[in-house]
């Protein structure tokens, strides 16, 4: 038997559960594993500067962090605050609201990648 056409549950790493969610997804075999290529890809090595933003785009910003801060409510949410020398991006995010202000640091640089809104001012949510 050739080793490409052996069942990908035979590799190191696939559990069961991963077997059947790779099955679902047409990839029974090494050889399937092999040629499988992903429908879409995004490149996020191309740096934007927050002037050069539209929205709708795609972007990836590097800044630093101005500030953040937690807003309460029925849809708790947390909003960063990331300069760079042409502008400053929010950055929301509504799940995991509480972990994310344990995370981040006032001057810490960060690069964020999302899609481009304007809401009192450019945004990126995740």
């Amino acid at each position: 038997m050739n080793w490409y056409r052996q069942s990908i549950r035979y590799l190191q790493g696939i559990g069961e559960k991963r077997a059947v969610a790779l099955e679902k997804a047409g990839i029974s075999f090494v050889e399937d594993l092999l040629t499988y290529f992903p429908r879409k890809y995004l490149d996020r090595a191309q740096i934007s500067k927050i002037r050069q933003l539209r929205i709708g785009q795609n972007a990836t910003v590097v800044g630093q962090v101005v500030d953040f801060r937690l807003f309460p409510g029925r849809r708790r949410r947390f909003v960063l605050r990331l300069a760079d020398e042409t502008g400053e991006l929010n950055c929301v995010w509504f799940h995991g609201a509480n972990y994310m202000k344990n995370v981040f640091q006032i001057g810490e640089v960060l690069a964020v990648h999302g899609k481009v809104r304007f809401f009192r001012g450019y945004q990126i949510s995740h």
